[in-house]
């Protein structure tokens, strides 16, 4: 729901949820560190408002368009297989770089993402990079792919 970090909701069956309001305040067994401020109360509010606002069919549609540009902007890239994949719901892309090929591992693919302005941080699965638009303003796939083609093309070609 992105709402802040600190903060939460407890949804669930009768006796769960009784059970974790045992252990909230004035009675909590976790103590002070553990108490969630008014400001974490109100940004929880807004975002569970906000949420339940949210047209999600439209999310999915954006996230799904977002992901399908990525995976066509490496289409054709020697060395880099594109997969579309699903998780949590949201449409994502699997890079994997074969090294050989593409004169690139997965990591250093990743580092150098990283390590440019902007810094683009792509998820890690095993060799693969995953391509998760969830959290991605307008304009940012094109970003994540131009500059993915931008790291793949300026790899030297080795004979």
């Amino acid at each position: 729901m992105r709402g802040p970090q600190s903060s939460g909701v407890v949804l669930g069956r009768a006796a769960l949820v009784e059970a974790c309001r045992r252990n909230n305040a004035p009675g909590s067994a976790i103590g002070r560190p553990m108490k969630v401020g008014k400001e974490e109360i109100c940004g929880l509010l807004t975002a569970v408002e906000l949420f339940v606002a949210r047209d999600h069919a439209a999310d999915a549609r954006r996230w799904a368009a977002w992901t399908q540009l990525v995976i066509e902007a490496l289409e054709g890239a020697d060395g880099v297989q594109v997969e579309r994949i699903v998780a949590r719901t949201v449409a994502q892309a699997r890079i994997t770089v074969d090294p050989a090929r593409a004169g690139i591992d997965g990591a250093t693919l990743g580092a150098q993402l990283a390590a440019g302005d902007p810094s683009i941080r792509l998820g890690h699965a095993g060799d693969a990079l995953l391509f998760n638009p969830h959290m991605m303003g307008e304009g940012e796939a094109e970003q994540v792919a131009e500059r993915l083609l931008a790291v793949l093309q300026a790899v030297p070609v080795t004979a």
